[in-house]
């Protein structure tokens, strides 16, 4: 997928990522552009809210194009805006003679369909990185964006093979299209972590307690009802057990969760955070915890798993093909059945009854996302998909 300017002048490409902070892609945004830029490549990114860096003088430019298209105005409206900030981005871009552009796929709809067209319009080569394959939100039934999506691009990126498989199986894609790129640690944007004392302090949250961490967006297929489920077989047996739930709900109401919890009486053992978790504060929840559960029903690849990795913490997840892929059961991770509360409660009753193990497992952990994930290797390969 050379091009002349690819060939002959320094490599300049534009990542269109509408999502940034609202959608907590922010700090991939930041870890992939700095990565690109240390391998040489001229990156733009184009997107909706605040970037997380350390160094104020980033090695690439960030249009905030994509303000204000996120929020509770007119659906319309936002969608207008949408559009116009695609223009803007791409036409810029076009005029600075950038050829590749880069775009990240969650949800493969008509206005994801829309910024890859406009782009072949323009006669710009197009990459998508797939993060969701297909939509996690079960009533949107359709598979004739996603197909579109991937037919039109000329390069796709998975983050393992789990999702390779799936695209060529369902949208009938050939393998040699498809680069397989895991997600990279977010070890560079941690600068310091808490005592675990001075966390728990500032979440109210008692200094015997065992503390399962439930954290990010409270979506249907995270599970957050299995873990609510368990949680009394929990208790029965390590009745200092306290489940905290950090982060807000997507296309959900979270009164359903809320019942859940009055329902199994488990409301005394709950600490409830429903509401978005500034940067600035995300290390006190991972620095107060004892273990991060992930009881996903259906995920393509989690960013909440690798981050609490990269914050040296044990997690338990769901024996999901795309989790199992990276996590070792005992070795650097913890698995149970997936969607089965009875098999999820056992699992965690077994872990917390083990700190050693835990600890082991934790360092494991991190040793694998420092190593395996490393945004060194994923800036060049991610430029190799670039030129081929």
């Amino acid at each position: 997928m050379t091009s002349k300017n690819t060939r002959h002048h320094k490599l300049r490409v534009s990542i269109i990522e509408p999502l940034g902070s609202h959608g907590g892609m922010d700090y991939y945004n930041t870890c992939l552009c700095f990565a690109l830029a240390k391998k040489g490549v001229d990156v733009t990114l184009y997107t909706s809210g605040s970037v997380v860096t350390k160094d104020l003088n980033e090695p690439f430019r960030i249009k905030y194009t994509y303000k204000n298209v996120y929020g509770n105005k007119s659906r319309v409206l936002r969608g207008l805006k949408y559009i116009f900030a695609t223009a803007l981005s791409l036409l810029e871009s076009k005029f600075s003679k950038t050829r590749i552009c880069h775009f990240h796929l969650f949800t493969p709809g008509p206005l994801e369909t829309f910024n890859i067209l406009l782009a072949k319009m323009l006669r710009m080569d197009c990459v998508v990185t797939a993060h969701d394959i297909e939509s996690l939100d079960e009533n949107i039934k359709t598979r004739i964006f996603p197909s579109l999506c991937y037919r039109i691009a000329d390069k796709i990126i998975v983050h393992n093979k789990w999702s390779r498989d799936t695209i060529k199986g369902k949208f009938n894609v050939a393998e040699g299209k498809i680069s397989i790129i895991p997600h990279g640690n977010y070890i560079p944007l941690i600068n310091s972590i808490p005592p675990r004392s001075k966390a728990r302090k500032k979440l109210n949250i008692p200094d015997n307690a065992k503390i399962l961490l439930f954290f990010g967006h409270i979506k249907k297929v995270k599970g957050l009802d299995l873990l609510i489920e368990a949680m009394p077989m929990v208790l029965n047996k390590y009745p200092e057990t306290k489940l905290l739930i950090a982060g807000r709900p997507w296309k959900i109401d979270y009164q359903i969760y809320r019942e859940m919890i009055n329902r199994t009486e488990i409301h005394k053992n709950c600490i409830e955070k429903i509401c978005f978790i500034p940067h600035n504060e995300i290390s006190f929840y991972f620095a107060a915890s004892d273990l991060v559960v992930l009881p996903y029903r259906k995920i393509y690849q989690s960013g909440v798993m690798i981050l609490a990795m990269s914050y040296n913490k044990p997690i338990l997840i769901s024996d999901l093909p795309p989790a199992k892929e990276i996590i070792k059961d005992g070795i650097n991770g913890f698995l149970f059945q997936a969607g089965n509360s009875f098999s999820l409660a056992q699992e965690i009753c077994s872990v917390i009854s083990n700190p050693e193990k835990m600890e082991e497992v934790a360092s494991n952990g991190y040793n694998f996302v420092n190593t395996k994930l490393d945004w060194n290797v994923i800036g060049l390969l991610t430029k190799k998909t670039y030129l081929h």
